[in-house]
């Protein structure tokens, strides 16, 4: 009796008995690329997803940085105030780094676009390296007050 109150539920699974008239008893699978072969479409779909990932997140960091230290600039007494502002300028510069980066980005999916393999390269070399440079100077902050608690 139990067996019989399960047979439906038995039909509606994955690789269980199959329907009267049906064709096969598993439905059909979704097929998928290769590993490591991706559409072109997928590929700059992806680059601008994570060019635009990275951007946001070097600009939020310096960013973040730059808005905590203007904020708290008044309670940090034991921090010399030509280092604070030394590095509240380096993560400024980190800020426009990232925006800097985004610039760059754009004219690589540009050039990309216009099948200028030559100039793509270019500007993702210096996108990259402008992202990189961001992503130091918010590090590099932190380093520039750190060694004026040294002194």
């Amino acid at each position: 009796m139990l067996a019989l109150a399960f047979k439906p539920l038995a039909m509606l699974l994955p690789g269980g008995p199959s329907l009267p008239g049906s064709p096969s008893p598993r439905p059909a699978r979704p097929t998928f690329p290769e590993p490591g072969i991706v559409a072109e479409p997928y590929q700059l779909e992806l680059i601008r997803f994570y060019a635009s990932a990275g951007v946001t997140a070097v600009v939020t960091i310096n960013s973040g940085a730059l808005i905590a230290g203007l904020s708290q600039a008044a309670n940090l007494d034991v921090v010399p105030g030509a280092a604070l502002a030394c590095a509240l300028f380096i993560w400024a510069l980190g800020v426009t780094t990232g925006v800097a980066t985004w610039g760059a980005a754009y004219h690589a999916v540009v050039a990309h676009a216009s099948s200028d393999h030559e100039g793509d390269m270019r500007w993702r070399r210096i996108a990259t390296g402008l992202f990189h440079a961001a992503l130091s100077m918010f590090l590099l902050g932190f380093v520039a007050i750190a060694l004026s608690l040294f002194r």
